[in-house]
């Protein structure tokens, strides 16, 4: 069993002397048009690898993607999420009316068949949702069917009020949750938060702040390394300003989750 995230950005980088050939569009799974599911394969499934696999991908000027390249993940199941990749397909990315090359990550994120809730994922949905509006349809575990109903009735909205009422629906989910879940949903709530705010550092600066108190939340369920990445990011919250360099950095820790 596996899902697949989808969720977009809108980080462009142009260049100020000659026309911008190419561009990166960050996360781009929101922005297919066609997402193949990736297979979950045997091997894999007899060891029950799991987690997210990250595929850097290049996106010619009509759309299809010609080089997928997996830079993180469970090796057992790299193989096929790059597979997956090189079947996606986008609309022409335009720029000044120009067709240009796209480059970005497709996040895969393979669960176990035991039926495990990634809540880190579903919690960068939310996030984004909480930023942005509902950019998509977030699929929730069964029990949660009261909340999955309040999105989708929040879908016919505006963004505006989506935005204000999305909150209520993260407290309700909250409340169902156990502690070490409620932990990876405040993860995932942050990520979505920064993903959608790429452009915006002051909005960046304020949810990196916030990974401090997760760092030093140790409960029982959430394991060392997730603390060890949500101290990483932490570190980022004193600075006055974040460069180019800072910015990858921190982007690469999110991704790597």
């Amino acid at each position: 069993m596996f899902f697949v995230l989808a969720f977009g950005l809108s980080i462009v980088s142009a260049q100020t002397e000659t026309p911008v050939k190419k561009i990166s569009g960050g996360v781009l799974n929101g922005k297919a048009t066609s997402l193949p599911k990736p297979a979950y394969p045997a091997a894999a499934r007899a060891v029950k690898a799991s987690g997210a696999v990250n595929v850097q991908i290049t996106i010619d000027e009509q759309g299809n993607v010609v080089s997928a390249s997996a830079l993180s993940g469970h090796p057992l199941l790299r193989q096929a999420a790059e597979q997956a990749a090189r079947g996606a397909t986008f609309s022409p990315t335009l720029l000044q009316g120009q067709a240009v090359s796209v480059t970005g990550m497709l996040i895969y994120n393979f669960a176990r068949e035991a039926g495990l809730t990634d809540w880190a994922n579903k919690g960068t949905f939310l996030g984004i949702a909480e930023a942005k509006g509902l950019e998509r349809k977030i699929s929730l575990p069964p029990e949660f069917a009261s909340e999955s109903e309040q999105l989708s009735f929040l879908a016919g909205l505006s963004v505006e009020e989506q935005k204000i009422r999305v909150p209520a629906v993260i407290s309700s989910i909250k409340s169902k949750l156990t502690a070490a879940d409620s932990w990876r949903l405040e993860f995932g709530l942050l990520r979505g938060k920064i993903f959608a705010e790429t452009n915006d550092q002051t909005e960046i600066l304020a949810n990196l702040a916030k990974f401090k108190d997760l760092a030093a939340n140790k409960i029982e369920g959430v394991q060392e390394l997730e603390i060890a990445r949500a101290a990483e990011l932490a570190k980022f919250a004193d600075r006055t300003g974040l460069t180019a360099q800072d910015k990858q950095a921190i982007m690469s820790i999110l991704t790597q989750w």
